[in-house]
């Protein structure tokens, strides 16, 4: 056995070399980062332990015309799509010890980001010699797990938003917050009749959704509105926007829709929607 480990380390070098990966997409990048582990599974009397990786080294493979060898594989890198190959040798122990061994092709392409397993060796044999315990049979499995991780992502922008309730009237603070990555700054503005005066509200947009009912940045303005959808409270006009920008919600603007222009105070707010306790807590 040890002898045709050996002889299979030199032979399946030679075979790996005449084989070759297939033709991928081409693309414009010129090179890619490829993570190849080597695992091993083996199996002894019908029991199978848990895959014991061996190695994992990480290439940089370029744009190229032809067929590199990276670490135990054949890799060709298309500028889309990168293409590996290896050789897999089966082999089967017979009863009377002698042993018939196979090489085939083994390849497969991956873009970016996606990830596949080729194996390098499947072995096995013996015999059962006994039932209690089972004696005594063996299998090894050894594959190669390549990978190529996705392009780092830039994270999203954070923010400083205006956040207050009934903006604009003096009895009310306005205070600057800093929101969630991602987040954009909303204002609000909440007519109940076509005669009052609107009532503004600011603040971090993943907030907006806690003041009514399927309110988000999208939703413009809108008349007639039931903002809770559990009571029968309308409102004349509701109007919401949203920007991206360091305090970009500090001047309210003219919405369309909006009604007259000026603020409630915050007793007049809480007759309005009906809030959380997070929100609540703004008007104490």
């Amino acid at each position: 056995m040890i002898a045709f480990a050996v002889l299979c380390g030199c032979f399946c070098l030679t075979i790996a070399d005449e084989c070759k990966p297939p033709n991928g997409n081409s693309g414009d990048k010129d090179s890619v980062v490829v993570i190849v582990q080597k695992w091993e599974t083996r199996t002894s009397n019908f029991h199978t332990s848990a895959p014991v990786m061996l190695s994992s080294n990480a290439y940089t493979v370029h744009k190229s015309d032809t067929v590199n060898r990276v670490g135990e594989a054949n890799m060709r890198f298309y500028g889309q799509q990168l293409c590996a190959a290896v050789t897999l040798v089966t082999e089967r122990v017979k009863d009377d010890g002698t042993s018939t061994t196979s090489t085939s092709c083994n390849s497969q392409c991956i873009s970016i980001g996606g990830r596949t397993t080729l194996k390098q060796y499947d072995g096995s044999g013996g015999r059962i010699q006994s039932s209690d315990p089972v004696c005594c049979f063996w299998a090894r499995d050894v594959e190669l797990r390549i990978y190529i991780p996705p392009p780092p992502t830039t994270p999203p922008p954070t923010y400083s938003c205006i956040q207050c309730t009934g903006c604009g009237d003096k009895d009310v603070e306005a205070r600057t917050v800093d929101c969630p990555p991602g987040d954009k700054c909303y204002t609000l503005k909440l007519q109940r009749e076509a005669s009052a005066a609107a009532t503004v509200i600011k603040g971090c947009s993943h907030m907006l959704r806690y003041w009514g009912y399927r309110l988000d940045c999208d939703y413009g303005c809108k008349t007639d509105v039931k903002l809770d959808k559990d009571y029968g409270r309308r409102y004349h006009s509701v109007c919401a926007s949203c920007c991206y920008g360091e305090k970009c919600n500090q001047k309210s603007g003219a919405l369309k829709g909006a009604g007259p222009r000026g603020p409630g105070t915050c007793s007049d707010l809480v007759a309005m929607v009906t809030l959380t306790y997070a929100i609540s807590r703004w008007c104490i």
